[in-house]
């Protein structure tokens, strides 16, 4: 195994461990492996990755040598990398474990083959159910089937026919993943807000998220709906399945054993949900797998998984270069510019600027889009701003309400800007260009979508203020 790839399951281990036991060796420990992987793949790592590494090697020695922050500054913040790169580790073990399963394939397919009428609908909310386990992944997985299935043939030679599903089935998919942004423990983006923040923890958000995520996923239905003629649903024949809606209890069922061993874990260790979700990913993921090999006794699937594992850590983990590097320094540059910046004086300077309640909520939303269009990635401008802002009482805000407007500008962010990760995935499997995806495909949703959202932070804002 490449030593890089065993300091990154360093890194990923020793996270868990100082999540449980807070033990400052520990948190050296990871300081150290996670610095070791990112120097070992420096040179693979993408510009956007080192620019990151370089702007927080800057701001510690601003904090450390000009500032005279204590050391224990720094620890955190390399503590606070540490855990949000073992959380993406995380991620792509479960996705390695969803693989696997063939149940899990089989309930795309089943997803797919809906009828016109209802395949939007059952794509943009399976899409969303996938993605809690198998994050971007998800637009691989389904990608693929659509692709197999959506043929010239199977839709009677019309082009256009085939077009409009193309379209239809890709936005479903990418609508649904996207929406996990809002509420699942796994969302990059309210690991980032949440723990950027001061007033609240990220499970204070999970009941709002979820209901604006759904709100969302059913505008995105009804878009969907009235755009597509209903002769061209009637002429479209239904892809072919054998496939029956229970297929879809597999992937209910892993979502289910997810959550409820992550809240008997987060119990057990009196800690958050989403620390409960990192520790028991190995709890989940290796029993899985083991059911899920094809080997005739116990001893020969817990080799096939021992083995398994091995080349993921082997294959995958030097891959993580570039996104180990954006997801560990902007979860360090969080924990540096919250401790640099004078809360109090922050807070008085937006005030002066009429920059504070439902006005501020509103122009967050609108810089994290707007900065998406320019290249800027929402993972830095929400963890630059999160970071900076003051205690949300003091700007006239409530937590949730902060909370939505970075997570939802994030959301229209990714998947409305051609340099996103979302877009360019989404366009890359569906051989079409980012503009396409992002502007034509995309660009009625992002828009009324981004006024609704706007809404629905004013509407929050209003009800906390009544």
């Amino acid at each position: 195994m490449p030593l890089s790839s065993i300091s990154l399951l360093l890194t990923f281990v020793s996270a868990m461990l100082y999540q449980i036991f807070d033990q400052t060796a520990i948190a050296l420990l990871t300081a150290a492996s996670l610095m070791l992987f990112i120097t070992l793949e420096w040179r693979e790592t993408n510009n956007i990755g080192k620019f990151m590494v370089a702007v927080v090697l800057a701001v510690s020695a601003v904090c450390y040598f000009y500032l005279d922050l204590p050391a224990q500054v720094l620890l955190d913040s390399m503590s606070r990398a540490g855990f949000f790169v073992a959380l993406f580790v995380g991620i792509g073990l479960l996705r390695e474990a969803t693989e696997v399963s063939q149940a899990i394939q089989r309930c795309g397919e089943y997803l797919v083959a809906q009828p016109p009428s209802r395949r939007y609908f059952t794509l943009a909310f399976g899409s969303h159910v996938f993605s809690i386990v198998l994050s971007i992944g998800t637009l691989s997985l389904l990608s693929g089937i659509v692709n197999k299935n959506n043929t010239l043939e199977s839709a009677g030679g019309d082009r256009e026919v085939w077009d409009i599903r193309q379209r239809r089935m890709s936005m479903a998919i990418m609508r649904g993943f996207n929406a996990t942004i809002y509420w699942s423990p796994f969302s990059l983006a309210l690991i980032v807000t949440s723990t950027s923040l001061e007033g609240g923890v990220a499970s204070d958000f999970y009941g709002v998220g979820f209901i604006c995520a759904m709100i969302l996923l059913f505008w995105g239905w009804l878009l969907d709906y009235f755009s597509i003629s209903k002769v061209k649903q009637i002429n479209a024949e239904p892809i072919n399945s054998n496939e029956r809606w229970p297929i879809l209890l597999n992937l209910v069922a892993l979502v289910a054993v997810v959550f409820v061993i992550s809240l008997a874990v987060a119990q057990l260790i009196d800690s958050s949900l989403l620390v409960g979700m990192l520790v028991s990913v190995p709890i989940v993921c290796a029993p899985w797998m083991m059911f899920c090999m094809p080997g005739p006794s116990i001893t020969q699937r817990y080799k096939q998984t021992l083995a398994r594992l091995k080349l993921h850590a082997t294959e995958q983990f030097p891959t993580y270069r570039s996104e180990a590097s954006m997801v560990g320094t902007a979860g360090a540059l969080g924990v540096l510019l919250s401790a640099a910046v004078p809360k109090e004086l922050m807070a008085e300077l937006l005030i002066s600027l009429h920059l504070s309640g439902l006005p501020l909520a509103i122009a967050l939303v609108l810089t994290i889009l707007v900065g998406g269009q320019l290249a800027l990635v929402p993972l830095v401008t929400v963890s630059i701003l999160a970071s900076v802002l003051p205690a949300p009482e003091l700007l006239g805000l409530r937590y949730e309400v902060l909370v939505l407007a970075f997570v939802g500008g994030w959301a229209f962010a990714t998947q409305s800007s051609v340099f996103s990760g979302t877009t360019l995935v989404t366009a890359r499997l569906f051989n079409r260009s980012p503009a396409t995806i992002a502007y034509a495909w995309n660009g009625l949703f992002v828009l009324t979508g981004s006024v609704l959202l706007c809404l629905m932070v004013a509407g929050l804002h209003f009800f906390y203020t009544l």
